[in-house]
């Protein structure tokens, strides 16, 4: 979201007295030299919740987040706290490894990685895929949002698994699920080795062939 979008989006909801809930997840994780800043900054704090997750930058499996907020709220968000069973001393431990101030420099090592995966997956494609895949190149994040040209996101997912490889269609990252799209796939560049995303693309490409080879030979029956 442009800078001016968010001062839109910041002054729509202050005049209808919207409280926004920032998710900044993987905010981050970001691939350029700078980011914008948050909405929660540029609101000083008014009418915005921001909240985010360790699992994404400092190790997943923590299962721990956070929310930066006025006083007023964290102490009404405070009383009705459910914590899902985390461990104290889990807790423990994170709380002095953010107080030794390494927190910075590992992001730094992470934002590294995951720009470097980003582009060797990104890489494979344009190499193998061109003719079947569209995208653009994501500035951070864990995942690469694909549009499949010729066959359905759905029959790519289901081909693809026969190939070993495992990713959702978009759908379902959609409120209506798959009446809103069936073009887009989901391919996650954060778990896998730079070595398993370089075959990705040859991978994929056979995957397409095969998919539409289905495509053509349903047709020819009917």
């Amino acid at each position: 979201m442009t800078l001016d979008r968010r001062h839109e989006l910041l002054d729509l909801c202050r005049r209808n007295q919207i409280l926004i809930i920032e998710d900044s997840a993987y905010t981050e994780l970001y691939f350029g030299e700078s980011v914008l800043p948050s909405l929660y900054s540029l609101a000083q704090g008014q009418g915005v919740l921001k909240v985010g997750s360790f699992s994404k930058i400092i190790a997943t499996g923590l299962r721990v987040g956070w929310v930066q907020a006025r006083n007023d709220f964290i102490q009404a968000i405070s009383r009705v706290k459910f914590d899902m069973g985390a461990s104290p001393l889990l807790l423990y431990a994170l709380a002095k490894y953010l107080e030794s101030e390494k927190l910075e420099s590992h992001i730094d090592k992470m934002r590294a990685m995951y720009a470097k995966k980003c582009d060797v997956l990104c890489n494979s494609l344009e190499t193998h895929c061109s003719e079947y895949v569209k995208f653009r190149r994501p500035q951070g994040g864990f995942f690469l949002w694909v549009e499949c040209v010729g066959p359905t996101a759905s029959e790519v997912v289901r081909e693809a698994a026969s190939e070993g490889l495992l990713f959702p269609a978009g759908a379902i990252f959609f409120l209506s699920g798959s009446d809103d799209d069936d073009s887009h796939v989901r391919l996650a560049f954060s778990g896998a080795s730079v070595e398993e995303l370089a075959e990705v693309g040859p991978r994929l490409k056979s995957v397409f062939q095969r998919a539409l080879g289905e495509v053509a030979t349903d047709s020819d029956g009917g």
